[in-house]
């Protein structure tokens, strides 16, 4: 525990703000009464956006707001508001679309300084303590913006002033000409996807990558309506390498949320309710296209992992499994990202025998000094992510057996492994519960349940739908966030279109 007193989001019940709540930095809620606060003491308003399961949130966390000398000029300088994306979508969306018009890009954290108006002046996403990685140091940022703010406050006004309006021209509706629909856009998307797809790998583009399904049901889509094989060959290649990457959790089933090479082998191991929900979905109707029972497999193992891990009694869905764990338990100092997932080649041996370890590692590609290809951090050293290497085939051929033994051999693995990475402290659940996320999941186990047939994906989305009407529907109002017991946030545009 932080030897800092707590702070006012002590009372609330975000596991991402309570996560602040010790913090030397005096973290405010966004409500009305700390926004009076900030006019009433004309102090600008440093924003902090982010969410529980967010990588580079805990590390601005550890490396910034655990830092009393800067927490000292915040305090003294600054109204500090914490914000939970997932329950107050649409104040992110606001300032994520006023960072991405004065910075070109976005993520989160997301580091938002705004006048007492709440009209952004600056912004940036993940701000080291002192310059690196490229950036400015935090500290001089807000020494800066404290030195302008003293000095030159008519002139950022005026530049806040401008910001805003772009924005409310940016955000405007307005009534659409009627034209005559066509199929030029979903052509022009179609093209656009071609020039993107990375043919060696799957997926779009040369960097991180995200599993990206709405494209992909949109790719889906495009195949059946113009009769366009390629379409689906750029689905059908994508999922099969997402399902043999380290993206994929190859022991308790669910997806990471996005691999940080082209390979799909490394991720950034938080596992989000709507990856799951969307990816599950995009493999069910894949299978329903294709009859490739890989794509089924791996609907039915993302299921099983939400049913395990993210299902409360009732019968709603939790948001999401956190990237660390805590690997002494109890230390929150010992957090390493990745941890609970990633295995040595000794480990691996000492816990499988000799035998059916030399299976499991050449069908893995488990490595003396790690196969971890993207360390940009140097947390995980010689460890491994299971991602399957070599198919089913190539592991019978070189070790003289059926394919029909090489399944039972690594499923007998998988689950001694899995008995002893339960053993490990869990990475932190998020179980504040979400009916925009609720409804996705739903509908993918309502899709799952039709090309399956199985009773028990009907029965998970028909409990779901219970919950959400008896705990999150009252008088006549939606709510969008249900945790310990209590409801909070009206719902918004997601949640109504969701549901």
């Amino acid at each position: 525990m932080s030897n800092f007193p707590p702070n006012e989001l002590i009372n609330e019940k975000s596991p991402y703000l309570l996560q602040h709540a010790y913090n030397p930095v005096h973290w405010y809620a966004w409500n009305s009464k700390t926004l009076e606060k900030a006019k009433s003491e004309n102090k600008p308003i440093f924003l902090s956006i982010g969410y529980s399961t967010c990588y580079w949130c805990h590390v601005m966390e550890r490396e910034v707001f655990e830092n009393p000398d800067i927490a000292k000029i915040l305090n003294e300088n600054f109204i500090n508001i914490k914000v939970d994306r997932e329950e107050n979508p649409d104040i992110d969306r606001i300032y994520m679309l006023a960072l991405q018009s004065m910075t070109g890009s976005g993520g989160w954290p997301m580091s938002m300084f705004l006048t007492p108006e709440l009209k952004p002046f600056y912004g940036g996403t993940y701000i080291p303590p002192k310059a690196k990685y490229g950036r400015s140091g935090f500290e001089d940022v807000i020494t800066q913006i404290i030195d302008l703010w003293n000095t030159k406050r008519d002139e950022i006004i005026k530049s806040s002033d401008e910001i805003f309006g772009f924005l409310n021209k940016r955000t405007q509706l307005n009534a659409p000409e009627k034209n005559e629909i066509t199929d030029e856009p979903a052509k022009k998307s179609y093209e656009q996807a071609k020039e993107l797809f990375d043919y060696e790998n799957g997926g779009f583009g040369s960097g991180n990558k995200f599993p990206r399904p709405s494209e992909l049901d949109f790719l889906m889509n495009y195949s059946r309506l113009y009769d366009n094989v390629e379409a689906f060959d750029m689905v059908k290649y994508t999922l099969q390498k997402i399902y043999l990457g380290g993206i994929t959790d190859h022991l308790d089933g669910g997806i990471h949320r996005y691999s940080v090479d082209i390979y799909w082998r490394v991720p950034h191991f938080e596992k989000m309710l709507y990856d799951q929900a969307l990816i599950m979905k995009t493999y069910s109707d894949a299978y329903s296209m294709s009859g490739n029972k890989l794509f089924l497999n791996a609907a039915l193992e993302i299921a099983k992992y939400v049913k395990q891990n993210l299902t409360s009694n009732e019968g709603g869905f939790y948001s999401a499994e956190d990237a660390e764990n805590e690997t002494i338990k109890g230390d929150k100092s010992s957090k390493k990202e990745g941890d609970y997932y990633l295995w040595t080649r000794d480990e691996i041996i000492k816990i499988l025998g000799s035998e059916d370890a030399d299976v499991f590692i050449f069908y893995y590609g488990i490595m003396h000094n790690g196969n971890t290809i993207s360390d940009p951090h140097k947390v995980f050293g010689n460890k491994n992510i299971l991602y399957i290497a070599n198919d089913l085939y190539e592991t019978a051929k070189k070790f003289i057996k059926t394919p029909d033994e090489i399944i039972t051999i690594i499923n007998n693995c998988k689950e001694k492994l899995s008995e002893v990475r339960n053993k490990r402290v869990k990475p932190q659940l998020d179980d504040k519960i979400l009916t925009s996320w609720n409804s996705l999941m739903t509908s993918g186990f309502l899709r799952l349940y039709e090309v399956t047939g199985l009773d028990e994906f009907l029965k998970l989305a028909l409990n779901n739908l219970s919950f959400l009407k008896n705990n999150l529907y009252h008088n006549g109002i939606l709510f969008h966030r249900f945790k310990d017991g209590k409801w909070k946030f009206e719902a918004g545009l997601e949640d109504y279109a969701f549901l």
